[in-house]
């Protein structure tokens, strides 16, 4: 027979391997949960810090779609923390999504116009783009298309749907 030497409670010969191999485990567990909370420190400085250099890097508009996605809880993995590799994405999203600041949408899809996005608007006869709804394309454009973000000052960044 033996004595737990924390409690003090008899264990019996034939219980003490048991007893022993789950004292181990339980340190097991004990000190993973610290590695684990450890790394995790480390990884939310090293997520900190990149977010940091990207919010420099592109600005307010980067700025816009990391809140936006944060809210969303897009940049989190299964345990509820940001990763590197999601910072990334986004980063790498950011830069195939973004298509500038506009002070409203409709003035982007106007622009878009004039600038041929949609196709030759101009005819022999004069200009088709004066038949166009530009209300009605622009909301069919950010209902599938494109989405924008509100600037806090006025006007929107306007990102593509990738």
């Amino acid at each position: 027979m033996f004595r737990n030497t924390e409690t003090g409670a008899k264990i019996l010969d034939a219980d003490y391997q048991h007893h022993y191999r789950m004292a181990n485990y339980r340190k097991t567990r004990v000190h993973m949960e610290n590695v684990r909370l450890t790394t995790a420190s480390e990884e939310a400085d090293e997520v900190a810090e990149r977010v940091a250099e990207l919010l420099e890097e592109f600005g307010a508009a980067f700025e816009a779609l990391y809140n936006n996605e944060t809210q969303r809880g897009d940049l989190v993995d299964a345990a509820g923390r940001e990763t590197l590799s999601d910072i990334e994405d986004a980063r790498n999203r950011f830069e195939d999504a973004f298509a500038g600041e506009w002070a409203s949408e409709k003035d982007y899809i106007e622009e878009a116009i004039a600038e041929g996005l949609f196709g030759d608007t101009v005819d022999a006869m004069g200009t088709l783009a004066n038949y166009l709804d530009v209300d009605s394309l622009t909301r069919d454009v950010f209902i599938n298309d494109m989405y924008s973000l509100d600037i806090a000052g006025g006007g929107v960044y306007v990102f593509y749907n990738c």
